[in-house]
């Protein structure tokens, strides 16, 4: 047997000689992209390792590296190893290293802001560039799944041609869809196109494996299904984390042979791969949507939400500090900063962005006894020095605030780019102001006092001790308060449509605000709709209502805070549960030792403790946004138990179900990047808490309450033609009160957009004058004009499609 095979074997390589692809001897040819992964923040031993991947290099004159390291890891190494930096520069020079990552600290991308993404990139690559001058960014590859749809646009502004859409060594925080070939077209949500290397579809899930794909190390079996796929120019890749000590990861010599002498491997660049090794084009495009990502991290475990309202608050706080300090500098907002220390502040805000502290919150960092969870606390605070404000407990919300400071006249100021009209409060009363687009409005306490009087109040309909109902604008909203203060009627809009389903046609016979987990120590589901719930109604009779509802779901006591106002279809909530112990929520118990099993509890989220929105939605079809797009969903559900299945379920600020142009549909706004599921005989649910076993093993208990905000937008029509993602522009971006001592001057709009359906998400100073930043949500593709400093100026945006704008600060003036 041995004989026949060493025959057939041979009369393979002769055959196989003549086909694309055969290198030395008859030999088929394979590439490998090398590299390594890390920085001073993740893992990089700064004292000896630049000095070793030098030394490597050397020793191996055909390996290539490209290197994802976080940039201010160069800092370092500039003061401490510079013989070693300089080394490495002379490498760089040569062609034999390139820098396929220069975010500032190697975020996922699809769980921050597009804002958040193109600081990243900007300020990571211009501290390459100052160790590196040499140095070009032409291909973007990381070794975790950290990618978005919006990368062509982002990539394109930033100089570079290409991207790989693989990440083959470490995928337990998920991993990119397969597709095609060899390279295909990326085009992104605007249109914009880049050349990309997939996970081609012959490259599966590794064989008992949760964390590799096939091409980490081109296997036999990989490049043999590569060969049958008619893909001649096989590549594989592994970033080695910064640290290992293992030189090229193949080994080491001009031919590295696979076990049956088929197959030699050639080390490359990515850049080097696409231009000199590859077909170099294609007419494969696709259209690369965020479904196209499936993330599985620790979603409704206390750590990470903690984590992921932190860095929302401090992203949607910073921006807004940055556009008032440009906006009329200290002059005009005395509390925002220096305009001096906002590049240290998106340093900071970018650390907590960082990949490991979403995946690996636990680990230690940087000191001893600090975890990745507790510097995000530092940096976020440092970020944006206002604090997270806690949601009081049932029994803290009548306890007397503390005498205010009166205020005689406030400037209002508006950071959005559009006009709005929205019911602020200024020492405990309530009123609607009219703010121009991103400028202010001066109000002193009459004029506060007449728009209170001459606004429609919101107000109490009816109240019993079993149900309540209230009233106010676009609403009228009735709650059970035997059944857990569930929502068993919600009317909107001036028709007063129902958006409640009948018992008979809820999903799961669930109900509107729902709470409901599976507590697996007890064995079963528990609701908060088991119990009553007590109830206190402030504002009633002035433009702000709120209902405060006070229940229990199994032994923990939870607050949930319903908030509507004057002329709003809006539905501002807020969750407070303090748990008593720490229950195991989830769909089983799952031992820590079945880690590297793919089955695996924390996956479904329907088992966690959701809130649940069930309405009465004709066939509903499912969008949501992401970083510089909103996506329309093609799954027919979003649950799966295992890695090997992994769906997307991510919300970062938003998703929409809706009937189309024709019916309605109601939007679910969220503080913070977290996970939600839908799908038959299952309502749209937001996860709210996890506890049980997790990645590798680590235990993620409840550590505290569970607080989170949340808002309803029931609306006719879809989630463009309602105006969903503007509405969550302003949601995240609140009106900005504060005390005005001088004359109260006219309302100024510095930018307005008026109804082109773009959003302004940046505004800031710059030695070049004032760069603004436009992003078409909702708009079309033809020219629109808007309005800069008052002056008319034509913009044409595709739609989804980005554009920096230079403006001089006179025009302004």
């Amino acid at each position: 047997m041995i004989k026949v095979r060493r025959i057939l074997l041979a009369l393979l390589a002769v055959c196989q000689s003549v086909l694309p692809g055969c290198g030395q001897q008859g030999m088929l040819t394979a590439w490998f992209v090398d590299g390594y992964h890390g920085g001073i923040y993740g893992h990089y031993p700064k004292e000896w390792y630049t000095g070793f991947i030098c030394d490597q290099l050397e020793q191996n004159p055909d390996w290539r590296v490209c290197l994802e390291i976080e940039p201010e890891t160069w800092d370092t190494i500039a003061v401490i190893a510079p013989d070693d930096l300089a080394r490495l520069r002379r490498l760089v020079g040569e062609g034999r290293v390139e820098f396929t990552n220069p975010t500032l600290s190697q975020p996922y991308l699809w769980n921050i802001s597009g804002e958040s993404i193109i600081r990243q990139f900007s300020e990571g690559w211009a501290i390459v560039k100052s160790h590196f001058p040499e140095a070009t960014f032409t291909t973007y590859a990381a070794e975790e799944p950290c990618l978005t749809s919006c990368l062509p646009a982002v990539l394109t502004a930033m100089g570079a041609k290409y991207a790989v859409l693989r990440c083959p060594d470490t995928c337990w925080g998920g991993y990119p869809a397969s597709h095609g070939g060899e390279l295909v077209n990326m085009v992104g949500p605007d249109g914009t196109v880049i050349i990309a290397v997939p996970r081609p579809d012959c490259e599966g899930l590794e064989e008992g494996s949760v964390w590799q794909t096939a091409s980490w190390q081109n296997s036999v079996r990989y490049l043999t299904a590569c060969r049958h796929e008619g893909i001649d120019h096989p590549v594989g890749m592994c970033y080695q984390d910064a640290g290992w000590k293992n030189g090229p990861w193949l080994g080491n010599g001009v031919i590295r042979r696979s076990r049956n002498g088929v197959w030699q491997n050639v080390y490359t660049t990515w850049t080097n791969y696409i231009e000199n090794v590859s077909t170099g084009n294609t007419d494969d495009d696709w259209h690369f949507t965020q479904e196209d990502i499936r993330p599985c991290l620790m979603w409704g475990s206390s750590v990470l939400n903690g984590i992921a309202r932190k860095v929302r608050w401090a992203e949607n706080g910073l921006l807004q500090q940055e556009k008032l300090a440009a906006m009329g500098g200290e002059r005009s907002a005395p509390d925002s900063p220096n305009p001096n220390r906002f590049r240290e502040a998106w340093r900071n805000l970018a650390l907590a962005q960082h990949h490991d502290a979403w995946i690996v919150p636990y680990n230690g960092l940087l000191k001893k006894g600090m975890t990745w969870a507790d510097w995000v606390d530092v940096w976020t605070r440092r970020a944006y020095d206002v604090p997270l404000p806690a949601i009081p407990a049932y029994d803290e919300t009548d306890k007397p605030l503390p005498p205010a400071t009166p205020m005689g006249s406030v400037r209002i100021y508006n950071t959005t780019g559009h006009a709005r009209s929205e019911v602020v409060e200024v020492e405990g009363q309530a009123f609607p102001a009219r703010v121009p687009a991103f400028g202010y409005a001066d109000f002193t306490a009459d004029d506060r006092r007449c728009a209170a009087a001459d606004c429609e109040p919101c107000r109490v309909v009816k109240h019993d001790e079993h149900s309540l109902t209230v009233a106010g604008g676009c609403l009228t909203i009735t709650f059970d308060l035997d059944r857990g203060g569930v929502v068993t009627s919600l009317q909107a809009g001036s028709s007063r449509t129902e958006y409640v389903s009948s018992p008979s046609e809820s999903s799961a016979e669930s109900m509107l605000g729902e709470l409901r987990g599976f507590f697996y120590r007890e064995g079963r589901w528990l609701s908060s709709a088991d119990e009553p719930v007590r109830c206190s109604v402030s504002g009633d009779g002035t433009p702000l209502l709120t209902v405060t509802l006070s229940g229990q779901i199994g032994r923990s006591p939870f607050v949930v805070r319903y908030r509507i106002s004057s002329g709003s279809p809006l539905i501002d909530c807020s969750l407070r549960i303090d748990w008593e112990g720490n229950p195991g929520i989830g769909e089983y118990r799952q031992s820590a030792r079945d880690w590297r099993q793919p089955r695996r509890a924390f996956c479904d989220d329907r088992y966690k403790l959701n809130i649940l929105f069930p309405v009465r939605l004709h066939e509903p079809r499912l969008w949501k946004d992401a970083p510089f797009d909103v996506c329309e969903s093609r799954q027919d559900s979003t649950w799966y138990g295992s890695w090997t299945d992994i769906r997307h379920n991510v919300v970062l600020h938003w998703v929409d179900i809706s009937e189309g142009s024709d019916g309605k549909g109601l939007a679910l706004l969220t503080d913070h990047t977290g996970s939600y599921s839908f799908g038959p005989g299952f309502p749209l649910a937001l996860t709210a808490q996890y506890s049980g076993a997790g990645l590798w093993g680590r235990m993620y208990s409840i550590e505290g309450p569970l607080e989170m905000r949340y808002a309803l937008l029931p609306h006719e029509g879809t989630w463009d033609e309602a105006g969903v993602a503007r509405c969550s522009a302003a949601w995240n971006e609140p009106l900005i009160v504060v005390p005005h001592e001088g004359a109260v001057s006219a309302a100024r709009s510095l930018v307005d957009v008026g109804d082109t359906g773009y959003e302004l998400t940046s505004f800031r100073s710059t030695d070049k004058g004032i760069e603004l930043r436009l992003f078409n949500v909702e708009g079309d593709a033809d020219a629109h004009e808007i309005k800069v400093g008052g002056m008319p100026l034509s913009v044409t945006l595709p739609r989804m499609g980005i554009k920096t704008i230079l403006v001089q600060s006179s025009a302004f003036e």
